[in-house]
């Protein structure tokens, strides 16, 4: 009997955000539910704006799993993640074990198929450049969201909204999608 479904429901528990104070609390599993809505339209965007060839569908599945080895390790803040390259190599280390652990809670027969949404190693690299994108989007909706509550987090993402993390040849459309989404964005807040 795998035991997968059960620790996969305990996304609801684990609490983004820690480091910081929120007007309203964020948990993984719904964080999960809006980068795969916002994964699936970058998808749609991207075949339909720069020629690419995703699966929408695919896109989102990859981001609902995107975040499943927190149910383990829980949700450690990016400013602690990235704070050097030790401790960033260790954290990765964590988390793959973590990802391989929920490998082994699937039952042999469908292994393969989880291999890619649950583990880093297996991941294809087209939808994880995206559903990165489409998470670095809805932590900066996440600051506007809290700015408009009377909270500002919005310069704490700025730079990471604007500033592109993978440059691989190819997969620029989501820099120029993120761009635009943060032009619009700080226009849209200018007219308010």
């Amino acid at each position: 009997m795998s035991h997968l479904f059960a620790h996969l429901a305990r996304m609801k528990l684990i609490q983004r955000w820690p480091l910081m104070y929120n007007v309203r609390s964020e948990n993984v599993q719904e964080h999960s539910l809006q980068v795969a809505m916002v994964a699936h339209s970058l998808a749609i965007i991207a075949n339909h704006k720069f020629g690419q060839s995703l699966s929408p569908d695919r896109a989102a599945t990859v981001a609902i799993f995107h975040d499943a080895s927190e149910i383990i390790t829980g949700d450690l803040p990016t400013p602690v993640k990235y704070f050097n390259k030790e401790i960033e190599a260790e954290y990765k280390k964590i988390e793959a074990i973590a990802e391989n652990r929920l490998l082994e809670m699937v039952p042999e027969e469908f292994k393969q198929e989880y291999a890619s949404l649950l583990t880093s190693e297996h991941a294809d690299i087209e939808y994880k450049v995206l559903v990165k994108s489409a998470d670095t989007i809805c932590a900066y909706l996440k600051c506007l969201e809290e700015d408009r509550a009377g909270y500002s987090l919005l310069t704490i993402l700025n730079d990471l909204v604007v500033e592109p993390k993978y440059s691989q040849e190819g997969f620029l459309w989501h820099f120029h999608i993120a761009h635009l989404l943060h032009a619009l964005l700080t226009l849209f807040l200018l007219l308010q």
